[in-house]
């Protein structure tokens, strides 16, 4: 298996998204796979980079934003969505202004 996809379903998981949703969202013919793990992966690098740890990180995904372009919903959930708009959206708000 590739080593950016085993990459990406372990960031995946960590943050509780679940394994069916992890294989949907990581499908070997979707043509925005590497776009995708790469978002996956930025999000991750910064997000531990922000927090330190991996329960701070787990809680963060979990919690609801109330950013007005969030309308309440949680980064992983987001995340879980399947659309690569949401893991834009997601990798702008960790991002550093």
């Amino acid at each position: 298996m590739n080593t950016n996809i085993v990459t990406a379903t372990k960031i995946l998981r960590r943050w509780g998204i679940t394994a069916s949703k992890v294989e949907q969202l990581l499908a070997k013919d979707d043509h925005q796979l590497d776009e995708r793990i790469n978002i996956i992966v930025k999000i991750h690098k910064l997000v531990y980079k922000k927090l330190g740890n991996s329960k701070a990180i787990k809680a963060f995904m979990a919690e609801p934003n109330h950013e007005a372009e969030w309308n309440g919903r949680q980064p992983r959930l987001m995340i879980a969505s399947g659309s690569i708009d949401d893991l834009r959206d997601v990798l702008s708000f960790v991002e550093p202004k």
